[in-house]
């Protein structure tokens, strides 16, 4: 349910009134969550958060609310059941298709939309606005980017915000005259928000508004993530490190294997619910499936892992409660055999193990490569923690704006981050080879798209101070015309 809709009496009157009217059916196909353009397209999905999804009153409300804000919705289709919510420019209502039950079709009267409209009736000079994205990757710096911008005076979405929450949120924003909005997309993230927001904030433009929309991330060296998402995780005591590093292996392209897993205090107690609102989301590049749902765990490839896994997770409870409770509530493997929770849990990490080799051997480094750097092509801007003077500083910028630069703000300590492991990047490069490769040609690739090392800044170019120099100097960072770029750390440098 979008964030500051107040279910009023009126919400809840135009609901049931618009119910009464409505008929069973729905009128066309859509793609779930696919918006599409409301300026020009024919139909397209908001989809229902799992709040406005509790009843049918509350669930037309909340897709009739999105209605008004839609220049060409005159028609929605609702389910709560499916937590649907579909616009549609035309609808023929006493021909709906009658595939699927639950769903109920009908028109939406004008009146909200009147109210959109006059909200958009702007002054002949409008005012620019700033929307600023930030897909923020766990273990990159995001506290200290997420305070940078609230003493910058941006209102923000929430960290936690859903991507279909999202949109229908700053667009609000927008049209309530918020001038700095900050959008941090964290807990379930979705690399398709970048382009929504393209879309919605390019129709808001074409309507008069007059709104810049920058949006970026910060990527970290593959080794060092895999050792501070230990770290995390060792809180817990859940694997040895040597243990932990191969099952997560080429860290940054993919997911944290650990959050595939539901764990609390006491250890690991099965199996997530929603892997798409776990959190340990990277880059997330496909991979490769399994040919079968063999256990992996009976193969001589893993065997001694899974053992080794196991008691690492009973270590974590010694009493072994908690995987006795839940040995009956688990569904059994190809065998019929029933799993406790521990061997669920082994059997979950090997299997993405696994999937990582494959999709590494099959598509090769250079096809991985491709596929991340059409990803982030999504957004504005890319920054690299091990830069974290040159990075620390523009994200300040782009925050603060000269007020950065004036006040004697210092920042860029805490961007470098704490390990207590003890840190040897040879035991955790060998898990990540691919992906240390597509992290050093990602930064060659965008530090040599412009004329000068500013490459990953803006129109407005960070200032030169002597630190991002320094940090040139550093790199050894050679652009010329028509070269590649020569990337290569200074011995004995640390950034």
């Amino acid at each position: 349910m979008p964030a500051h809709f107040e279910f009023s009496a009126d919400a809840s009157l135009r609901s049931r009134q618009w119910l009464e009217s409505a008929q069973p059916g729905f009128c066309g196909y859509t793609v779930d969550r696919q918006r599409n353009l409301c300026s020009r397209d024919s139909y397209g999905s908001f989809g229902l958060s799992e709040a406005a999804s509790t009843s049918s009153v509350r669930a037309v409300a909340v897709c009739l609310k999105h209605c008004d804000s839609c220049e060409r919705c005159n028609f929605i289709t609702v389910n709560p059941g499916e937590r649907d919510c579909s616009w549609y420019h035309t609808c023929n209502t006493s021909k709906l298709l009658q595939h699927y039950p639950g769903f109920l079709s009908g028109a939406v009267s004008t009146a909200g939309k009147k109210a959109v409209a006059e909200s958009l009736k702007l002054p002949s000079q409008p005012v620019v606005q700033n929307v600023v994205l930030f897909i923020h990757m766990e273990k990159t710096g995001g506290t200290l980017v997420r305070n940078l911008f609230a003493r910058g005076n941006w209102s923000s979405t929430g960290y936690c915000k859903r991507t279909e929450d999202v949109i229908p949120d700053v667009q609000r924003a927008l049209l309530a005259g918020t001038r700095k909005i900050f959008v941090e997309h964290h807990c379930s993230l979705n690399w398709k928000l970048p382009g929504l927001l393209t879309n919605m904030i390019s129709d808001l433009n074409q309507k008069g508004l007059r709104v810049r929309y920058r949006s970026f991330t910060l990527l970290r060296s593959p080794s060092a993530l895999t050792y501070s998402q230990f770290n995390y995780w060792q809180h817990h005591k859940f694997l040895s490190l040597d243990l932990y590093t191969q099952l997560a292996s080429e860290m940054l392209l993919f997911r944290d294997p650990m959050k595939l897993i539901e764990c609390n205090g006491r250890g690991m107690v099965g199996r997530a619910t929603n892997f798409n609102e776990t959190g340990g989301v990277f880059l997330n590049l496909w991979l490769t499936p399994l040919p079968n749902r063999s256990m992996l765990c009976g193969s001589s490839k893993w065997n001694e892992t899974c053992a080794r896994i196991v008691a690492d997770f009973a270590k974590s409870d010694p009493d072994g409660t908690t995987n006795q409770r839940r040995r009956r509530l688990l569904r059994g493997d190809s065998d019929g055999r029933e799993l406790s929770v521990y061997e669920e849990g082994a059997e979950i990490l090997v299997r993405h193990a696994e999937r990582v080799q494959r999709t590494v051997r099959k598509r090769g480094c250079e096809s991985l490569l491709a596929e991340a750097a059409e990803r982030l092509s999504t957004l504005s801007h890319v920054f690299f923690l091990e830069a974290s003077v040159f990075s620390v500083e523009h994200i300040g910028n782009m925050a603060m704006g000269d007020a950065s630069v004036n006040s004697g703000i210092a920042p860029v300590n805490q961007a470098k981050g704490h390990i207590s492991t003890p840190y040897h990047e040879q035991e955790a490069l060998k898990y990540n080879t691919c992906a240390e490769y597509v992290y050093g040609q990602l930064w060659a690739r965008l530090a040599s798209s412009a004329h000068s090392f500013f490459a990953i800044a803006e129109q407005d170019w960070m200032l030169p101070t002597p630190s991002s120099w320094s940090l040139r100097r550093e790199y050894k960072l050679v652009l010329t015309p028509g070269s590649e770029i020569a990337l290569g750390r200074s011995s004995g440098a640390r950034a």
